[in-house]
């Protein structure tokens, strides 16, 4: 029997060291619930000295002909391809993570990607970010501060190039470091000094009863370089806080009326996007039914400090041939306020949410309908400027970057179809559909560009943000919304955007200037949203009271027993059915418009949209829109991209069962063979 045992475990023993090295298991940088060190770089080879060792390679490979430094470096190519290192741990203790490191590129147009995925317990990833090299035959040098977000488990570092180029992608000197120790600053460098006093600056802070006051962010203002020193002022920045309100019951119901505005005054909200379509189908627009409550709505509204913009709106307008329903639609609106007692029951401003992307022929006509969106802009703006009105659209944020309306001209100007928009208009609503701030694909990065070009024309952007469930969720990620998460991450993820771009944008050469505020997407939902959940009433996994969805049809509309939107209120965004048509250079957008508006005038209806094209529309709508990050120029270590080529850094226990199993077979074959020697 003692023998038998010993043949028995030098079988088990062989069969699990050979099975144990076919079984990629990587390197194991420590166990999961170890503390992660600080202030020491996380990758054990991070200029490719040591070959591959530490890196899970999908297309990374070792070179020496082109390095930074030492004599290896990393590299991807021709094809579409990366390497990753899983970095697992207790980050409990962490603030932050800085990612740096050095790369080149060996063609024009060509990226190479290195960046982090950031993953929380639940295996969800939480945040990503990268940089980006593109400097051709010569490396350059690019860092990155990261705040840590809660409950991390685990981040995946990656380096990576698309296919979209047949170059080659270089990286060396790679880093991650938590919590990296400040350089101190060298005596004699550049000082931060003030011009004046945080006292000087609160003392002319608006009145605190003012609902204004409730989004006046203090701020720093970079006033040059004097004498060697980075001078600052000590300031505030009053900022907008606005809410799309579809819902007619608010004008017509006066219990519903003082909902409304107890909401506003509890959630410090200063600028309505008042819903003066056409309640029904066939009727005229509900300003002119009820000029009376519109009247007394508006006064009420200036008396707390809220501006009031007239909410209107629909694809079909674009064409030429509908025009003149958004032009008569403005109309009324000049002729409401004419006739009002005082200038308290007027409207401030005109609210367009017109969307030509949703329109059946978008695709095949982009840069025609883009023009003729554009004129009725130009139109709309007369009107308005005319008769003392402000005019504002919403827009989504990927128009700069969709192949096709990235570069088109207008009255003798060529740039994007958005800074167009900002040319023509007063101000922008950008809806920056997403449920964070920071990272590659999150509101911060999607709305820059905008803000910026606003600023250097002297206009403003207002940034958009959904709470609405948005259905299909295949088209429509949960990132698009709030919903899920709730009221109190949306507000903490609406301050890091209204602290980057009026304090840290400038320190990224963005012009925070042309920030403007905040608007919440929509009355119902974000009621919903802020009222805790009960026994009676649907509760969502995020904990939000559900809510009935707007109403999908184009054309005809009932009036709803809930208090939701009335009319159009689909799911808007994009859509690529052909992408042989047209290439999307970054990220076209998942970008949905939830907003519930007729289409219709009751003297042209048939003109705006016919029952054939409200089926097309559907018909349209129905087809799967493609998920941001597989057109984004950051295309990179998706969760589940990441999750897949990422080998986990442990050793599997199947080696050892499976040796076991084959050493049992063995063993008891060999013990019965000697009992047939001895029975025969």
């Amino acid at each position: 029997m003692k023998k038998m045992n010993k043949k028995a475990v030098g079988i088990l023993a062989a069969t699990s060291v050979i099975l144990g090295s076919i079984v990629p298991t990587g390197p194991v940088a420590r166990a999961e619930g170890d503390p992660v060190e600080k202030n020491v770089n996380l990758l054990i080879n991070p200029g490719f000295e040591d070959g591959m060792t530490g890196w899970d390679p999908d297309g990374l490979r070792v070179q020496s002909d082109f390095v930074a430094s030492g004599q290896n470096a990393g590299v991807i190519g021709t094809g579409e391809g990366g390497g990753y290192v899983t970095i697992r741990g207790d980050f409990s203790d962490i603030n932050k993570i800085t990612i740096s490191g050095k790369g080149a590129v060996s063609m024009e147009g060509e990226k190479a990607l290195f960046g982090v995925d950031i993953f929380d317990q639940e295996g969800t990833r939480v945040y990503k970010d990268e940089l980006v090299f593109t400097s051709l035959d010569e490396y350059t040098f690019d860092t990155m501060d990261i705040t840590m977000p809660q409950n991390v488990s685990r981040i995946v570092v990656y380096t990576y190039k698309v296919a979209d180029k047949a170059g080659l992608a270089y990286f060396d000197d790679l880093s991650v470091i938590c919590d990296q120790a400040e350089d101190e600053e060298e005596e004699g460098g550049d000082q931060k000094v003030y011009v004046n006093t945080p006292e000087e600056r609160d003392a002319s802070l608006p009145d605190s009863s003012n609902l204004l006051y409730r989004h006046t962010i203090p701020c720093e203002i970079y006033r040059g370089n004097i004498d060697g020193k980075e001078t600052y002022e000590y300031s505030y920045k009053s900022l907008k806080r606005a809410m799309w309100i579809w819902n007619f019951e608010v004008i017509t119901d006066q219990a519903k009326t003082d909902e409304l505005f107890a909401f506003a005054q509890e959630k410090g909200v200063n600028l309505f996007y008042m819903n003066t379509g056409n309640e029904l189908e066939g009727e005229d627009s509900a300003v002119t039914k009820y000029p009376l409550l519109y009247r007394a709505f508006n006064a009420k509204a200036h008396q707390m400090g809220i501006d009031v913009e007239a909410l209107d709106g629909a694809s079909a307008w674009v064409r030429t041939e509908n025009q003149n329903v958004p032009l008569s639609r403005i109309q009324r609106i000049v002729e409401f306020n004419a006739g009002c007692s005082s200038d308290a029951e007027k409207f401030d401003g005109i609210h367009h949410d017109n969307e030509p992307y949703t329109l059946p022929d978008w695709d095949e006509r982009m840069v025609e309908i883009a023009d003729e969106y554009l004129r009725l802009c130009s139109q709309s703006v007369e009107i308005c400027h005319a008769n003392n009105l402000t005019y504002a659209v919403d827009i989504p944020f990927w128009y700069d970057v969709t192949a096709g309306v990235d570069s088109i001209t207008y009255q003798q100007a060529t740039k994007a179809m958005n800074y167009h928009i900002i040319d023509l208009v007063d101000y922008v609503g950008v809806m920056a559909y997403r449920d964070f701030a920071e990272g590659k694909d999150g509101i911060e990065y999607h709305t820059k560009d905008e803000i910026n070009y606003a600023a250097s024309v002297s206009k403003d952007v207002i940034v958009g943000v959904e709470t609405y469930d948005v259905p299909d969720k295949e088209a429509n990620p949960p990132k698009v919304t709030f919903y899920q998460e709730g009221e109190a991450y949306m507000n903490g993820e609406i301050d890091k955007v209204e602290n980057y771009f009026v304090n840290l944008a400038m320190k990224e050469n963005v012009a925070g200037a042309g920030f403007k505020g905040m608007a919440i997407h929509y009355y119902d939902t974000y009621r919903a949203m802020s009222r805790p959940a009960s026994p009676s009433a649907p509760v969502s996994s995020g904990g939000n009271q559900s809510v009935s969805a707007p109403a999908q049809n184009h054309s005809t509309v009932s009036v709803p027993s809930e208090p939701t939107p009335l009319a159009k209120a689909d799911i808007k965004q994009p859509l690529v059915k052909d992408e042989t048509k047209k290439k999307v250079k970054k990220t076209k957008v998942t970008s949905p418009s939830v907003k519930a508006n007729p289409s219709d005038d009751s003297d042209t209806a048939d003109a705006v949209e016919t029952s054939e094209e409200i089926e097309e529309i559907e018909e349209v709508q129905s087809i799967e829109a493609e998920e941001p990050d597989a057109r984004e120029k950051s295309n990179v270590a998706d969760e589940d991209v990441a999750l897949s080529k990422t080998k986990e850094k442990t050793i599997s226990p199947w080696p050892i069962i499976l040796g076991a199993a084959i050493a049992l077979v063995c063993g008891g074959l060999f013990y019965f063979s000697k009992r047939w020697k001895n029975f025969h």
